[in-house]
Order: C-alpha cells, then structure tokens, then sequence
C-alpha cells in the first residue's frame, strides 16, 4: 500500500474512534445522561485515556484528606444544552455537559 494510502486509513481509524470516544462519554440529546464504568472498562482505547490522565496529574494533585489521586467507579455526564446538530441550522455544534462521577 503507499504510504498516502496508510495515511488515509488510518486518519479515518483515528476519526472512527474519535467518534465511537464521544459516543460513549456524551450523548447529544438534550437532558439525557451517559454513565460508564471506568473500574471495568476492557477497551484499551479507554484504558489508555484513564492511565494518561493518572500518570499527567497524580503529581500535581493536593486532595483533601488525601494525596492519592484516584480515577472514581463510574462517570455520568448529561447533556445540558446543545445546538441544533444539523448543518441546516448551524455550520458548528455547540453544546454544555455536567459531569459527575462516583467513587
């Protein structure tokens, strides 16, 4: 394969798993609400996220009655606002989420 055409497989690998990312930690409907397990996650995509954010910010964490700084069991994020999702209406999306999490 040349190299141009490994680029675009994989920019387009890349695209679909930025996607399938969104997908599962925000949903685009107004007031509905995504929870995930961290604890549990088996896809290495996600493990790979969790683990770089610990080894990113564990140095730098001053937590309150503790200075070990720990990724929680479960993740719920809700959609709080969004704008319309279609290119008829808007050339861009723009959207508020809550995120809450549970340890």
């Amino acid at each position: 394969m040349p190299l141009g055409g490994y680029k675009k497989k994989k920019d387009e690998e890349d695209k679909k798993a930025e996607i399938k990312f969104y997908k599962k930690w925000f949903s685009f409907k107004p007031t509905q609400s995504l929870t995930f397990d961290v604890a549990s996650e088996k896809d290495a995509h996600y493990s790979d996220i969790y683990e770089t954010f610990l080894e990113e910010y564990k140095s730098g964490y001053q937590g309150i009655g503790t200075t070990a700084l720990q990724l929680p069991n479960q993740i719920t994020t809700k959609c709080e606002f969004i704008t319309a999702s279609t290119k008829e209406f808007v050339p861009y999306m723009t959207g508020i989420w809550s995120v809450g999490s549970k340890a």
